[in-house]
Order: C-alpha cells, then structure tokens, then sequence
C-alpha cells in the first residue's frame, strides 16, 4: 500500500490501474504497468522516510523518465541541480520540480532528473547497494535521501524500460544489502 501511494504521488495524481503488466516485488523495488493514457510501465523504490523513486515509462511520448519525491519544497518547473552516488560511483543531474501530484499529500514534492544515465550507471555500478541523492538546500546545507538498489535491476527490466537490466550486467552485489541505509537526512 505505501508503495501504491508514493506512486499516485510521482505519477500524475491519479490511480494507478492494474493493467497490461501485473505489478510485481523485486526485492525493495516495485514494477507495473498502468492501462490509463499516459502511464503505460513503472518499476519504484520506497525508502523509510517515505521518499520515492522510480523510472516511468510514457505510452503517449514513448520515452521514460526518472523521478524521485521528497519533503524539500519546490516550485512547478524550478530548475536544480543533484548529486547522484552509491558506494564507489557519483554522477550529477539537473533536476525539474513537478510540484505535489496529489492533493492527500500536500507536504511531497516530486522532481523529475534530467540526466537518466546519472541515475542508471549509479544504479548498476558494481557493488553499489544504495543510490543517494543530495539535494542543495541553502548556505552549505544539504539533505540526502537514499534507497535499497536491492531488486533495481530486474525491476526496470521487468517494467521494459530501455534501461537497467538490458544493458548492464551487474552481478549479485544488489543482492547483499541489508535494506537498512535508506533514510533522509540533512548534512
């Protein structure tokens, strides 16, 4: 259910139908499909603050995108920029706020990485077990969000995103992780 609800939010404020692809677990990682018009495959992790991220696939544009939720407050189409890292790989993005999705959850704000390579080479890097994003708050103050890659992998290759899974070969390091580094926090 929490996933189902991180999901109303990164997707369009609307509910998610079961449709052409059952929605099914890969470890800390969701994947579906949606029958509506836009949505047509998703795969999405949640961490233990709430946060979300996920890949989404557009049935309309034919092009996926990646999007994560937080606490931190933007205004619709404000630019920023983010550092993506796991274990032993870092890369940045632009990022674009998509404002709150759904008015039950006024309090998250979704934003969509612009730079989808910054967030899939972290995802496969080898021995990566959590991908974190920092988020510049202001002065020298950042917070950083982190997710499970664990089930990452065939999530988004279950999902048909051109993505993870197709193209990288990553090994059983995914596998390892305790689940328990994923959190926010601000530094």
């Amino acid at each position: 259910m929490r996933i189902r609800l991180m999901l109303l939010a990164l997707i369009s404020g609307t509910a998610v139908a079961a449709g052409n692809l059952p929605e099914q677990t890969y470890q800390d990682w969701t994947a579906g499909g949606s029958s509506d018009d836009q949505i047509t495959t998703f795969a999405v992790t949640v961490n233990v603050d709430g946060d979300a991220l996920g890949e989404f696939c557009y049935k309309n544009t034919h092009q996926c995108e990646w999007r994560y939720s937080s606490k931190i407050v933007c205004s619709n189409d404000e630019k920023g920029f983010v550092l993506i890292n796991s274990d032993n790989l870092f890369n940045g993005s632009a990022t674009t706020c998509l404002g709150t999705l759904i008015k039950s959850k006024p309090n998250e704000y979704v934003r969509r990485i612009e730079n989808w390579r910054a967030v899939e080479d972290v995802l496969t890097s080898e021995g990566a077990t959590t991908l974190g994003i920092c988020i510049p708050l202001q002065n020298t103050q950042f917070q950083v969000s982190r997710w499970s890659v664990r089930g990452a992998v065939p999530a988004t290759a279950y999902m048909g995103g051109p993505i993870v899974g197709e193209r990288h070969s990553v090994g059983e390091a995914h596998n390892t992780s305790s689940g328990t580094n994923t959190s926010s926090e601000t530094l």
